[in-house]
């Protein structure tokens, strides 16, 4: 059965997910959703597609994968207990001479969406360069790059059409300091406009510090993590990490929206680009409204549920909101389930 977001987890804190407009959500959690390439060895295999539990039916495929060597432009489906509360995720990851680097892509629906009434959703885990998840493909002479560029969420528009952007994009910006092959990695948004204009909201923390260190909501942003992007009528950019507002740029956005019918990108910014993500990914949804602030906080306590997750704004506001995690009795304040 696919469960998905309306059936699996609708009821969350005094909201439900599935009351708001949901445009895209590719849920990996759900084995129900993806497709893999070797049906007898499902932890490991590569993800042909993932079905969207959206109401357009926008299917996320792979960019290729080659029957006989087993090589695709595709994710690694990981089913075990290393998961944020077991759940399972997609793994993304980069490979020697970018032979095997990891990509999925789906065609925009009919339906627009406009960057001044959207809101993402991103929930991952990072994944630092060489501690160990390259273990699942040593066949394949695999290694973790954490020196350039990753693209998490690329929504993809058209070169010079009137109201349509060029492309917006959710990921890392890494760099080199200068010393010490030492690199510093940091959240980034940018939304490309119409007019050739580039807009771009970065993390930025004294000291040139990476943002891996960088306590955010209760933990240390490499840790279980989940991004928020609220793109608003005025143009607005507000970035949430863990549902707390982390960044905001006013006329970050235009009045355009995303193009129906073109290709757009999880994990990487195109099919063999050069921008891909190594990180843990559990699901992304893209809604298209602004969501106001009691949907946001349905967010964090959807994710709360789920991943069972005491840490980030719906914790921060226990006393406030008096509902707490079926099973978390610790929780401060925690006198009411949310169920």
């Amino acid at each position: 059965m696919r469960t998905g977001i309306v059936t699996q987890h609708a009821n969350v804190g005094s909201g439900r997910i599935n009351d708001h407009n949901l445009w895209l959500h590719h849920d990996y959690t759900d084995s129900d959703n993806v497709t893999i390439s070797n049906a007898a060895s499902t932890s490991g295999s590569l993800i042909l597609s993932c079905s969207d539990s959206g109401p357009h039916g926008m299917t996320g495929r792979a960019g290729f994968i080659v029957a006989v060597s087993g090589l695709g432009k595709a994710a690694s489906y990981v089913t075990s207990s290393e998961g944020q509360n077991q759940q399972n995720y997609a793994l993304s990851y980069r490979t020697e001479n970018s032979a095997s680097d990891s990509h999925i892509q789906w065609t925009n629906a009919v339906e627009p969406l406009n960057m001044r009434d959207f809101t993402m959703v991103y929930v991952f885990d990072q994944v630092f360069p060489g501690n160990g998840e390259n273990t699942f493909f040593t066949s394949l002479n695999n290694h973790m790059d954490g020196t350039t560029d990753q693209t998490y969420l690329k929504l993809t528009g058209a070169s010079g059409e009137s109201g349509i952007i060029e492309h917006f994009e959710f990921g890392l910006d890494i760099h080199a300091i200068g010393f010490g092959g030492t690199f510093i990695h940091r959240f980034q948004v940018q939304c490309k406009h119409n007019d050739g204009s580039t807009a771009t909201l970065t993390t930025s923390y004294p000291n040139a510090v990476s943002w891996h260190y960088v306590v955010n909501a209760g933990q240390v942003n490499s840790a279980f993590n989940y991004v928020t992007v609220v793109g608003k009528s005025d143009g607005t950019c507000d970035f949430y990490i863990r549902g707390v507002k982390a960044m905001s740029q006013s006329g970050f956005f235009p009045d355009e929206t995303v193009k129906a019918g073109a290709v757009s990108h999880a994990f990487n910014n195109t099919v063999g680009g050069n921008k891909t993500a190594t990180a843990k990914v559990y699901e992304y949804m893209v809604f298209d409204k602004a969501l106001d602030t009691q949907e946001l906080y349905d967010i964090d306590w959807y994710i709360a549920n789920k991943y069972k997750h005491t840490k980030g704004r719906a914790f921060a506001r226990q006393d406030e909101r008096n509902i707490c995690l079926n099973d978390n009795a610790e929780a401060p304040g925690c006198t009411q389930s949310s169920t």
